[in-house]
């Protein structure tokens, strides 16, 4: 594992808290929106929105080492 993206002082920043908390609140609602009965082009900009969430939450975890298949 290599080093998370964001530093500690950056996690603790109210700044962080601040984007946090508003990208967990959206993804909840874009779960629940994703539960509704919807036409398949929103359900995929609804997958979409929800995959940008996780990445953003997951700035704050250690990024995974990628190894070359060479």
């Amino acid at each position: 594992m290599t080093n998370p993206i964001l530093t500690l002082e950056d996690l603790h920043s109210p700044t962080w808290r601040k984007v946090k908390e508003w990208a967990e609140s959206e993804l909840a609602q874009l779960r629940i929106n994703l539960e509704a009965d919807q036409e398949p082009e929103r359900t995929a900009k609804l997958r979409g929105q929800i995959k940008s969430c996780k990445h953003l939450l997951n700035l704050e975890s250690p990024q995974p080492l990628v190894a070359d298949d060479d």
